[in-house]
């Protein structure tokens, strides 16, 4: 098979008696085609945990046939294939995903999430190809029909025709497309198989995000509206749980760490809502467990990154970095078993349970807690005021010689700020906090790179010496790590410089008077 890489296609409704050696004898060129050809395979449809590939508006699927697995990178709405290629083995990851015939954007939009199969289908398909000069196909028509299974239950999906061509063929493809829209029994294809096919599998696509910002009524009481963002919060921990145990992919533990972190950031920032103790406790107990989770993070970011440390050293010395490479997987693997026995021990498990069921009790009519039955939006809005302009002041005192843990403080106020700003972004008119969240993602994402490589190059400095303490390290792999640290310095030290051209973009967007506008404080 030749590659097909960003080509035009069409998906049609037809009825369920449509056959294609009938079809073609109503289209023109008549003389042209080639012989139907009939196969029979599996359709695996493929998307990160996240739906990262749904979500951007891409479907990705591996058709298995007997001898054969075709893999297929396409708009959702069948009216364009932007790869297609043969493959030996269905991918499950991005590193699975070769970089040329057109997929190396699908890697970027993967990274670092695992493929997995969100759907599988039965397929009977028959095929048909016009012919170009050198009798090649130029274009193809499938004749499609898929079926899946609900239990033991089989449900057919509607039948449907995908007209595609191969590269240089868009011509004869719109020659060939045009005339099967004008036909009054064959409709376009509104609804996209894999949708169709997840509902009857009773499910739908986009069921996990971890986004935690609801719509949520600005005249809410306070206890009552924070308890619906923790709720959300707890399903996102819960579901991660689950994923970070079977170690299908780094972002699980990612993901269960950014809701503890938000857990913890709502029950310190929006205060008197509820009961002391009950806030020092979970507080507490989110701060450990979120704890016994950072030597494997950081692990997880190490391996992550090791691509991009071979970049900072000659490429002739990178092969120097393997024993680096194997460390840091053994302790991966030491670090992911401890964080299995703490997430499976009794301890853990009744402060979850616990905290589920302070979840699920509604709050009192009444509280003497004095923000507790106040509207949400005047505590959040005082809250926003106040993180932004500590924020701001913040910024005003760093200068070009201010150590770097100013800037690791800088960046915790900014992590406070922006999970307030995204709990309460609707409730506020129209799209007035996106802007805001999306300057301080920017901010924050300069200051968390300010920060990781200063961690980097401490943690590297550890790593070195754990290797020699083992013995049977080479020079060369000393040599290569040392050269390692020096380019993650170099890199920090050049970034340092651009704080100044953050600061004002952000002050451009957080300066008081716009404040005052959004939030209507702040104006004593």
């Amino acid at each position: 098979m030749r590659k097909t890489i960003d080509q035009p296609a069409l998906c049609l409704d037809v009825p369920k008696t449509c056959q294609l050696d009938e079809l073609i004898k109503t289209l023109e060129p008549k003389n042209r085609w080639g012989e139907v050809q009939s196969r029979n395979g599996r359709v695996t449809w493929l998307d990160t945990f996240d739906w990262r590939l749904f979500g951007a508006g891409y479907v990705l699927e591996a058709i298995q046939y007997t001898n054969d697995t075709v893999l297929v990178w396409r708009n959702l709405g069948y009216d364009k294939i932007l790869a297609r290629t043969l493959i030996k083995n269905i991918p499950k990851s991005h590193a699975d995903l070769t970089a040329s015939g057109g997929f190396r954007q699908l890697q970027k939009i993967v990274n670092p999430r695992a493929l997995l199969p969100v759907l599988n289908a039965e397929l009977n398909l028959k095929r048909i190809s016009l012919l170009n000069d050198s009798n090649q196909p130029a274009v193809i028509i499938d004749l499609f029909k898929l079926s899946v299974k609900d239990g033991r239950k089989g449900i057919a999906i509607r039948p449907g025709l995908l007209v595609s061509c191969t590269h240089g063929n868009v011509k004869m493809f719109m020659t060939v497309a045009n005339q099967l829209e004008e036909r009054d029994d064959f409709d376009i294809r509104l609804i996209d198989p894999i949708i169709e096919g997840l509902a009857h599998i009773k499910r739908r696509p986009l069921d996990y995000t971890n986004n935690c910002q609801l719509q949520i009524s600005p005249l809410a009481h306070a206890d009552s509206a924070c308890k619906q963002i923790l709720r959300r919060l707890m399903e996102v921990i819960e579901t991660n749980i689950n994923g970070i145990k079977r170690d299908i992919d780094s972002e699980f533990l990612h993901d269960f760490r950014v809701a503890i972190r938000r857990s913890r950031a709502l029950l310190t920032q929006i205060k008197h809502i509820y009961p002391p103790d009950a806030v020092k406790r979970y507080r507490d107990a989110f701060s450990e467990l979120a704890q016994s989770s950072n030597e494997l993070r950081d692990l997880d970011v190490h391996l992550l990154e090791f691509s991009n440390y071979e970049s900072y050293i000659p490429a002739n010395k990178r092969d120097a970095l393997g024993p680096l490479k194997v460390y840091l997987k053994k302790k991966r693997i030491e670090a992911f078993k401890d964080l299995g026995i703490t997430l499976n021990s009794k301890d853990i498990l009744r402060l979850l349970k616990s905290w589920q069921v302070f979840l699920d009790v509604d709050p009192p009519e009444y509280s003497t807690l004095k923000n507790a039955k106040r509207p949400i939006i005047e505590i959040a809005s005082n809250q926003i005021w106040k993180l932004s302009q500590r924020f701001i002041h913040d910024c005003s005192l760093i200068q070009a010689d201010s150590p770097g843990p100013a800037l690791h403080t800088l960046r915790i106020t900014g992590k406070k700020l922006r999970y307030v700003l995204e709990f309460f972004r609707y409730l506020y008119p129209g799209e007035q906090i996106g802007p805001f969240i999306s300057d301080m993602k920017d901010f924050q994402n300069y200051l968390g790179e300010f920060q990781d490589l200063n961690v980097q190059q401490l943690s590297m400095a550890n790593f070195e010496q754990a290797l020699i303490e083992q013995g049977n390290v080479k020079p060369v792999t000393i040599n290569a790590i040392e050269l390692l640290r020096e380019g993650l310095h170099d890199r920090q030290t050049r970034i340092r410089s651009e704080f100044p051209a953050y600061y004002k973009r952000f002050y451009k967007r957080f300066g008081k008077k716009r404040m005052r506008k959004v939030l209507g404080v702040g104006n004593t």
